[in-house]
């Protein structure tokens, strides 16, 4: 079934991060980020700054939903080859805490009556740097990464267990069972799918998709009132999967828009205006209709005139060369 989101630029512009070209093979390792509140909440900023350093590709995943996190090692488990897994917790301590941190983290085992710390170690030691390892679980070690919040070492602490894990892949491997389902040829046939491609762009009827999600195409062709949603709807063909052939598969696809005069002068433009981000329905082996996704986009014009417009959508997943497609339409507000 192709998925279809809607999203209005002016609402939703979503500042996320840049077409990564590591997403055409499959990570060197997995990463489960246990949010708990608070001081116990990993900064998403250090963390893909550190991630964007690292040598080598990883998959990471910060969430409070234990479900989630029981999903990305089950899939670390089931791909192909001996990716390692590492389940994360944080511990920030206040910047006035700094000067007792060794000390603080020390007591914090030495101290434990819970037994929640019962033949920890610390694998990890820096400045303002602590990675403490568990007891086994279920679910396998939990790593306790200790910083101090807002300082540059936290960043570089991320980073650094990050190259621990890559560099030492034996000591992390996933220890669940190999019960997921993997549709394992999906990467060969994502790489050799042609160009992105369009299969439908109209304009519809926003009350109706607002509330019943049906794209209807509208009677008034493509002449507006000032004012009034111009919403496009398009099916695409050929979308990069991050992930493909797992239950973690996503897409993302970024939505550039350019407003012209008949002439072809550029009266407005909004880049990266919004990200089209979901998940494919799982099956395997995929479905045939698996790299094909539906976009809904909207936006008014005030001014009476005649325009042209520019949507261009770039796929996070796949090459530049194959994942830019640009849909032109021409409006007359009046």
């Amino acid at each position: 079934m192709i998925r279809t989101l809607f999203l209005i630029p002016a609402l939703f512009a979503l500042p996320l991060h840049a077409q990564d070209t590591q997403r055409q093979s499959m990570p060197s390792a997995y990463f489960a980020l246990k949010n708990q509140g608070g001081a116990f909440d990993f900064d998403e900023a250090d963390w893909r700054a550190a991630v964007a350093q690292a040598s080598e590709r990883v998959y990471w995943k910060i969430d409070r939903d234990p479900e989630m996190m029981k999903r990305v090692h089950e899939v670390a488990a089931s791909v192909e080859g001996d990716a390692p897994f590492a389940w994360l917790f944080a511990v920030n301590l206040r910047p006035d805490q700094a000067a007792q941190f060794d000390i603080l983290l020390d007591n914090l085992l030495e101290n434990d009556t819970s037994g929640q710390f019962a033949g920890a170690e610390f694998v990890l030691n820096g400045p303002l740097c602590r990675v403490i390892r568990s007891a086994d679980t279920t679910e396998g070690p939990i790593h306790y990464i200790a910083v101090v919040d807002g300082t540059p070492e936290r960043s570089a602490c991320y980073g650094a267990f990050i190259a621990q894990v890559l560099e030492n892949p034996q000591d992390y491997q996933p220890v669940a069972p190999k019960q997921i389902a993997i549709d394992a040829d999906a990467l060969a046939v994502q790489a050799a799918m042609p160009a992105m491609s369009l299969a439908t762009a109209d304009f519809i009827v926003p009350e109706i998709w607002q509330t019943e999600r049906r794209a209807q195409i509208r009677e008034g062709g493509t002449t507006f009132a000032p004012g009034e949603m111009i919403m496009l709807h398009a099916v695409l063909d050929h979308v990069g999967r991050d992930l493909a052939g797992t239950p973690l598969a996503s897409y993302e696809i970024r939505l550039d828009i350019e407003v012209r005069d008949t002439n072809g002068t550029v009266l407005g433009r909004q880049d990266d205006a919004m990200r089209f981000t979901g998940q494919p329905v799982h099956s395997v082996p995929i479905r045939d209709d698996y790299f094909g996704t539906g976009v809904v986009t909207g936006f008014p014009l005030q001014n009476p005139g005649e325009y042209e417009l520019l949507f261009r959508l770039i796929d996070q997943n796949r090459p530049a060369e194959v994942g830019t497609l640009e849909i032109v339409k021409r409006v007359v507000v009046n």
